[in-house]
This record gives C-alpha cells, sequence and structure tokens, in this order.
C-alpha cells in the first residue's frame, strides 16, 4: 500500500537524518535542527531567530560541504530553504529532543513573522508552540477585514487549523468564527460562536482593536439585525459609543449599518447623513463600502435621482467585482439595488443578472436577517415592475410581505411595497410599458420642472435639438402630445418617484398642454 511505502521512506529519511546529524560536530547538528524551524530562511532571518551573528558562514559551510538537503531559492544566494521531507525531520528531531527549545524557537518565530506581516506563517508556528492564546488572535486579528474584503476563504482556512478548545477558551477565536458564520450565512455558526465568545470573556480588547466582547457582538448584531430595523441601531450605537473612528475600528461600518436602518424607517436625512459620514473611514472595508452606497443608491432612487443612483451603484459593483464579493452573503443588497438601477435605465438584460445574483444570496440568506430579505425582495418586485416581469413581481412581492411581518417597523420599505404592489396592478391592466432609453429616462425627469429646452441642454450638457428630438421620442411612446402630459403618464406609469413626482405634478399644474417641445 502507499502508506507502506510513504512510511518506509520516512524511516529511511529519518536514519539518514540521524546519521548526518551524528557526522556534524555538535554546533553545526543544532544550527541544522534549530534552523528548520522555520520553513524559508535567509542568514539574517536565522541570526535574529536563533541568536547568533555566524548564520551566513554557517550557511556556507553547508553548501559546500555538498549537503544535498539545502536547497537555495534565488540566484543570489540569500534566501534558501530544507528539502521538504529533510526539514520535517529535522524539527521532529529537536521537538523530540529539546521540547523546551522548540517551542521558544517557534513562539519566538510566530512573533518575528507576524512582525512582518504573515499572519498565515505566524499561526503555524503558534500552533507548533502551543501557544493557544496567540494562534487565537492571529486568526482574529483580521477577521472582519478578510469577510468584508474577499478573502473569507483565507479566514475559514485559518480557522480550520484550531481545535474547538481553542475557540471555547479564546474570544478571538469564537468571534473569528463568528464572521465566518456572517459571511456564508450560517445562523447556528453565528449563535454558537457568539454564546462562546460570551462565556469566555475576561473584558479585554480583542486582537483586532474591538474594545470587548461586548461591542463585537453587537457589531454583528447591526448587521443581522434579529431583534428589528430598531435593535440595529441600538446594537450600531454601541459601537460608536466605544469612540469614533481615530480609537474605534469599526465605528464606520457601524455608521453604515445605522444609516441603513434609519433610511428603512424612513428617516431619509440622518440616514443619508450617517452613510456619507462612514464612507471615508471605510475604504479599508471594501463590503462595507459597497453596502453603504448602494443604500445610497436607493435613497437617491427615492429621490428621483437617477444619475446619482447610476453613478453609486456602477462604483458599489466595481467594488464587488474587483474584490470578488459575489459570494459574500451581504452583498445581496448591492445587487439588488444594481437591479432595479438597471431596470430604471432600460437595461433589462443588466437587470435580470443582477436579480439572478440576488436570488441567489438570498437562498444562503434564509431566515437569518428579516431586514435584508425584506430590502432585498422589494428591490428585485420594483425591478420586476420596470422590467415587466409579473411572475417575478408576484413572487417577490409576496416574499417581502412575509418577511415585513417579520419586520414590521421598516416603514419606508413597508410603504414601498405597497407602492409596487399598486403599480404591478396598474401595469397588469394596462400591459407592457413603454421602453424608454437611457438618455430618455435621464431627460425625463428634467421635463417635470419648469426649465426650458435650452436650460436642460445645459444641465445635461447635450445640445438642445438633441433635448428636442428626445422629447419628441418619449411623448411617442407614451402616447402624448405635451410636455405636462407626459410628465402624468411617467408618473401614472412609475417612471417618476419621490422629488420627481412632485416636480411632475407642479410641471403638470402649470404647464399649458402643446402638440410639439418648446
Amino acid at each position: 500500500p502507499a502508506e507502506a511505502v510513504t512510511g518506509r521512506h520516512r524511516l529511511v529519511a529519518a536514519y539518514l537524518v540521524e546519521e548526518v546529524l551524528s557526522a556534524l560536530d555538535p554546533d553545526t547538528a543544532t544550527f541544522l535542527t534549530e534552523s528548520a524551524t522555520l520553513d524559508r530562511f535567509s542568514a539574517d532571518e536565522l541570526d535574529g531567530l536563533l541568536g547568533r551573528t555566524d548564520s551566513a558562514a554557517m550557511i556556507e559551510a553547508i553548501t559546500r560541504s555538498g549537503n544535498i538537503f539545502l536547497i537555495s531559492l534565488d540566484a543570489q544566494g540569500v534566501w534558501y530553504r530544507y528539502h521538504q521531507l529533510f526539514g520535517e525531520l529535522l524539527r521532529a528531531h529537536l521537538r523530540d529532543r529539546e521540547p523546551e527549545r522548540f517551542r521558544q524557537l517557534a513562539a519566538r518565530a510566530a512573533d518575528r513573522l507576524a512582525q512582518a506581516g504573515d499572519i498565515d506563517g505566524a499561526l503555524v508556528q503558534a500552533l507548533a508552540a502551543g501557544d493557544h492564546a496567540r494562534a487565537a488572535a492571529l486568526v482574529g486579528i483580521d477577521a472582519v477585514r478578510l469577510g468584508f474584503d474577499g478573502r473569507a476563504g483565507v479566514l475559514a482556512r485559518r480557522l480550520s487549523l484550531l481545535d474547538e478548545q481553542t475557540f471555547t477558551d479564546y474570544p478571538d477565536a469564537a468571534i473569528a468564527r463568528a464572521w465566518l458564520g456572517v459571511m456564508t450565512g450560517n445562523a447556528e455558526l453565528i449563535q454558537r460562536s457568539l454564546l462562546t465568545a460570551a462565556a469566555a470573556d475576561s473584558g479585554q480588547q480583542l486582537a483586532d482593536g474591538t474594545p470587548s466582547v461586548e461591542v463585537a457582538a453587537a457589531l454583528i448584531g447591526s448587521l443581522l439585525g434579529v431583534g428589528g430595523v430598531s435593535e440595529v441601531i441600538r446594537h450600531a450605537e454601541t459601537v460608536c459609543g466605544a469612540g469614533d473612528h481615530l480609537v474605534n475600528p469599526w465605528w464606520g461600518a457601524a455608521t453604515t449599518m445605522k444609516g441603513a436602518a434609519l433610511s428603512m424607517l424612513g428617516d431619509s436625512g440622518p440616514a443619508r447623513v450617517a452613510l456619507e459620514s462612514a464612507l471615508p473611514v471605510i475604504e479599508d472595508l471594501p463590503g462595507f463600502q459597497a453596502a453603504a452606497l448602494a443604500h445610497l443608491a436607493a435613497l437617491d432612487l427615492g429621490n428621483g435621482d437617477l444619475s446619482a443612483a447610476v453613478a453609486r451603484t456602477d462604483t458599489a459593483r466595481s467594488i464587488v467585482d474587483a474584490r470578488d464579493l459575489s459570494d459574500m452573503v451581504p452583498m445581496v443588497v448591492v445587487y439588488a439595488v444594481d437591479a432595479l438601477v438597471r431596470g430604471r435605465c432600460g437595461d433589462v438584460a443588466g437587470a435580470r443578472s443582477a436579480v439572478r445574483a440576488t436570488e441567489r444570496l438570498l437562498d444562503r440568506l434564509g431566515d437569518l436577517s428579516a431586514r435584508t430579505a425584506l430590502m432585498a425582495h422589494v428591490l428585485v418586485a420594483a425591478t420586476a415592475v420596470e422590467v415587466d416581469d409579473t411572475e417575478l413581481c408576484e413572487r417577490h412581492l409576496s416574499e417581502a410581505q412575509r418577511a415585513h411581518r417579520r419586520e414590521p417597523d421598516a416603514v419606508a420599505m413597508g410603504l414601498w411595497l405597497d407602492r409596487i404592489r399598486t403599480l404591478s396592478v396598474a401595469r397588469s391592466a394596462r400591459g407592457a410599458r413603454p421602453s424608454l432609453t437611457t438618455a430618455e429616462l435621464r431627460l425625463l425627469p428634467h421635463l417635470a420642472t419648469h426649465l426650458s429646452l435650452q436650460r436642460i441642454a445645459d444641465e445635461l450638457v447635450i445640445g438642445r435639438e438633441t433635448v428636442k428630438s428626445q422629447a419628441k421620442s418619449i411623448y411617442r411612446k407614451l402616447d402624448v402630445s405635451s410636455r405636462a402630459a407626459a410628465v402624468a403618464e411617467a408618473e401614472r406609469l412609475g417612471l417618476l418617484s419621490g422629488i420627481a413626482r412632485a416636480a411632475a405634478r407642479t410641471a403638470a399644474t402649470s404647464e399649458t398642454p402643446r402638440s410639439t417641445p418648446r
């Protein structure tokens, strides 16, 4: 069997190692075994680790001796490693014969590698040294950032190296595992990990700078919103209460969650202030940055500012795509808002693609967060109205209603839900809606103002004749003959919303009907 062959090879190799070491003087033999602590090394690295000053000379002497197990990694002869099996056996030799020295060197290597930014290497060394507290801290130090910059797989791999007792004993490890649950939508893992962290809490700051386990749990709670929108705000304020962004690494993330919750309550002004204040301090948390932009885009849509919404969703999608965040459950809001924006712009194919991405993440979200599910289902239902897909609309209206029963405080979402239902009924009775181009959709809100075509052309930085041509096209598609009638029909069809609807009503009462654009 292969195992037997491998076992025999290891026995032969172990014998060869013993033969090699026994033929060397004690100092060289010690250097060989201790230098194998590192997977790769330079003379300077070994001097620092081993407390020597002659590592360069020792490496040169070993190389001259014809030792085939020492492998140079560069043409300059700066970096080296041992043959993998030979290195493993050298480490085993040191661990078996001098266990205290082995642990000392491994602990020292963990510190040096961590300082150099090699967290994975440091974690392996900390585990080799039996320092589980250090290992837990190393896993926890980057857990949130790994999850929100597209490297959840790295976090999962690091967590897999820890035993269950480490999670039980050290909050850093348990909180890191809870964050993996957030990324993957695993409610059971989140709950179990948070309970474990609370039980092990000694009141100390966590390795990533989080002031306490309570603050870490509150940040996770602000994302999930298990107790409703009001609980999201309470959790976010707990995090923000631990200090501003200068002393609290998660102030921006919590402020993002607070802004999102405020928008769902209908407090759009404070919501926008919160989201915009968070953006400058979450550039190192791309997932939160993309979410903040998506929520701002949703507010822009509510204000009838399609151009601003397009700009924000384009940036949010660019972040998600560049950082490979597409499988991260919290990014469902980015895809959902993007779907509606594309639908409003007449990009039916793009809208449907974003809907598919939203539905994929909604499936993974399950019942974890009613707040998130409600917003995503409402946005997809609104998108379905834009692309004239009755079946899609009805399906997501039903799911949104179910989520709203679990999240009754989300007043703004409830109002949006009612409006979509009304529009859906009207659309079904009317038949397919006219398809306006992106340029025509951009012009439409301006027709709902008192501005002349020349002024509108100046605002949009296009020619007056272009505006006139687009306006005529809008009239034809809406089957009307005047600007006021176009505005009224666009409002009835849901092509204008928020501030744009108010402007449309003003235009409809102040404009006199005309057969051609003025």
